[in-house]
């Protein structure tokens, strides 16, 4: 008889602010986890106290002393789950209720399907405006991933843990984009299931580590190039601007002009056009770059 034990890993950097309620999410959920494995990536701003006043005998702690980044404590969780399934939670986010019973549900119906992700609500922080973000086909076309990756799979994502042994776990030489470079590894054997349902909240912060994404882009499109010649040249052209305008806003946001000018030329690289739209949308519907 197949278990479907569900173990949640909740990586974290100093985000005490929000790691509790990101906790609270998982505890009230109407379908009972058997784990939640939290894996602090050295925090400095009061983690440790924060989960020395959580007692929860489901609840495991593991605190590195070491910044290794997203990918390295997303993997540290998977080795240290015993469940069948592993949903990922970022402590910045949360879950609504039915979530993993959604999920669960589903992976009961449909025992092929080995990567469930589900609709949620993408909160801009700066803006302070609320997107709903659904996908109304249960499987996710393999193609569609190569235009982007908007699943949010650090916090909607739930795995059987038979794949990460078949396909390997995140990359850790990647700062950024470990998720979608996981994705599209697993494209190779199968489809990702989806969920329409809104069953989760994401919080977007717009990023200023301008360096470490243009390394972790550089590298995602060298290993991932193959796959972006069978898009249509239109598409892939697309694709690569809107990737490196968001490393130009980086910089853009840290003050660091001059290192901007690379992605500044790649994205007139490939799609010069970007450039015009980003600035009409910028001063004329003030929106955030």
């Amino acid at each position: 008889m197949t278990d479907y034990r569900i173990s949640v890993v909740i990586p974290t950097y100093n985000r005490a602010s929000s790691l509790a309620s990101a906790i609270e999410s998982v505890l009230t959920q109407t379908e009972p986890c058997f784990e939640i494995i939290i894996v602090d990536d050295g925090s400095t701003d009061g983690t440790d106290e924060l989960m020395q006043a959580l007692s929860n005998p489901r609840i495991r702690y593991v605190k590195r002393t070491d910044n290794k980044g997203a990918a390295f404590s997303r993997n540290e969780g998977i080795r240290l789950a015993k469940g069948d399934w592993i949903a990922f939670l970022d402590s910045d986010d949360s879950w609504f209720p039915e979530k993993l019973a959604q999920q669960l549900a589903f992976a009961k119906a449909n025992p092929d399907k080995r990567v469930v992700c589900t609709g949620y609500e993408l909160y801009s922080v700066p803006k302070q405006a609320t997107t709903a973000v659904t996908l109304e086909d249960h499987q996710y076309p393999n193609a569609a991933l190569l235009l982007g990756c908007d699943l949010s799979p650090g916090t909607t994502m739930m795995v059987h843990r038979e794949v990460f042994q078949q396909i390997g776990f995140f990359d850790e030489t990647l700062g950024r984009l470990e998720d979608w470079d996981w994705l599209l590894r697993y494209t190779d054997q199968g489809e990702v299931a989806i969920l329409p349902q809104l069953l989760a909240r994401v919080n977007h912060i717009p990023l200023s580590r301008g360096e470490g994404f243009q390394s972790a882009l550089s590298q995602f499109i060298t290993r991932h190039s193959l796959r972006y010649e069978r898009l249509m040249h239109c598409q892939r052209r697309r694709v690569f601007a809107e990737l490196w305008i968001q490393v130009l806003g980086c910089y853009v946001r840290e003050g660091n002009f001059w290192k901007g000018i690379y992605p500044f030329i790649q994205t007139l690289r490939w799609d010069p056009f970007s450039l015009i739209h980003l600035v009409h949308r910028k001063f004329f519907f003030k929106s955030a770059l």
